[in-house]
């Protein structure tokens, strides 16, 4: 485990040096990106008031929560690649390795300075949106909001990693896997603005709603935390044994063919 993370951060740090200006004008992309989707939102609150029962500050908390899952989702980043890594016999490696092998495969692959960069900018952005809107909050309701957050990370990449792992059994399926997660946009958006049915799909089906929106409802204390959790739990077994499921299916196709 530890020889793994030190590999994953020398090749993060390899990338740093070799290529800087591409580090550079990644963080500056990232940092852009967030500017301006906070910009919009300042825009249309201006002009239309509380969007989807959601004020301004709550907006921009939202989307604070949403940089922090973007930040603890690198650990998933692995998935990305999978597909090219089976289809050019790269992955094969681990396969053979005493440990399972999807978990060395992601330790490896973690993008620590990513990560780093992202989780910063999480916490410069939170403390400027807190005192620029003067928030006051629960410490117990900010900590219970980042389990619930930690915890939308691990099934939403549940689900992200199943669908990767149906690249074993479908060929070319990154395709279709990458149209699904163009809803990634959607942690960025108050989820009762969109209409029902897409809420139902957000939460139970495709879970970006569990990354962003119900933390921040759980920050400013506007759910029942014991019952959330609960309801979180469910949904993390469900979609671990969903995975696990379409896991074995993959790799036992995938050594029956010679991989």
């Amino acid at each position: 485990m530890r020889k793994l993370i030190l590999i994953s951060l020398k090749n993060s740090l390899k990338l740093v040096t070799i290529y800087p200006i591409h580090t550079v004008m990644t963080f500056i992309y990232a940092l852009l990106n967030i500017v301006l989707n906070l910009v919009f939102w300042l825009v249309l609150s201006s002009n239309f008031g509380e969007i989807g029962l959601y004020g301004i500050k709550e907006i921009m908390v939202l989307n604070m929560f949403a940089l922090l899952a973007d930040s603890l989702g690198g650990f998933f980043f692995g998935y990305r690649d999978l597909p090219y890594c089976i289809n050019d016999g790269s992955y094969d490696k681990y396969l053979i390795l005493p440990r399972r092998d999807i978990f060395l495969f992601l330790i490896e692959n973690i993008p620590i300075v990513y990560m780093i960069q992202q989780f910063f900018m999480f916490v410069i952005g939170f403390c400027v949106v807190i005192f620029a809107y003067e928030i006051s909050f629960s410490i117990f309701n900010f900590l219970m909001a980042i389990i619930f957050l930690a915890i939308g990370v691990l099934i939403l990449n549940l689900f992200y990693g199943s669908l990767t792992m149906l690249s074993f059994l479908i060929d070319r399926f990154e395709g279709f896997r990458e149209l699904i997660f163009s809803l990634n946009i959607t942690k960025n958006y108050p989820l009762t603005i969109f209409p029902k049915f897409v809420q139902i799909i957000l939460t139970y089906v495709i879970p970006m709603s569990l990354i962003s929106y119900y933390p921040t409802m759980c920050f400013f204390g506007r759910t029942d935390n014991f019952k959330f959790l609960v309801f979180e739990l469910i949904i993390l077994i469900i979609f671990a044994l969903l995975y696990e499921f379409i896991h074995r299916k993959a790799i036992l196709k995938y050594t029956s063919n010679g991989g």
